[in-house]
């Protein structure tokens, strides 16, 4: 631990001479050598704060799994999150056309019944028969298409 906090005070005590020498050549530079140190600063920022951006905006990937379960007395969608955080606000849409809203999707596995759940814009419930194709799954505004693997038939 002692050889880290050593690093560490080299570290530091480096940055500051390297400051106070930039400082010395920026006062004892001429006008165009000036501008040179202010060019190069805003092009250090640029690329800091663009590399910020990229680093912050970028999301983590859903990692999701989803499979039918044909049963008795109702049909399931049966879907695994298997990412280390929950998803909330989650919209599910089954083939585009029948909707679920769900507040929060944790790790895990979580079953939806297709026939009692989902509806579509005329508040209707789909059909005992219907066998779904593809759940797209909306969250923070990103939005994603998985194919449903089909099981228990």
């Amino acid at each position: 631990m002692d050889g880290v906090l050593q690093i560490l005070r080299d570290a530091a005590t480096s940055v500051v001479g390297l400051f106070r020498s930039t400082k010395e050549a920026y006062e004892g530079a001429s006008r165009f050598g000036r501008m040179r140190v202010w060019i190069l600063a805003i092009f250090a920022a640029d690329v800091l704060g663009v590399v910020l951006y990229i680093a912050l905006s970028a999301g983590l990937p859903l990692n999701l799994e989803v499979w039918f379960q044909a049963g008795f007395p109702s049909n399931m969608l049966v879907i695994r999150n298997e990412g280390s955080r929950a998803l909330t606000d989650v919209e599910l849409t089954l083939d585009g056309r029948y909707h679920l809203k769900v507040e929060r999707l944790a790790p895990g596995l979580q079953g939806f019944e297709v026939n009692r759940a989902f509806r579509d814009a005329s508040d209707l419930a789909p059909p005992d028969d219907y066998r779904p194709q593809a759940l797209t799954v909306t969250t923070d505004g990103d939005s994603v298409q998985i194919p449903v693997a089909k099981t228990g038939q």
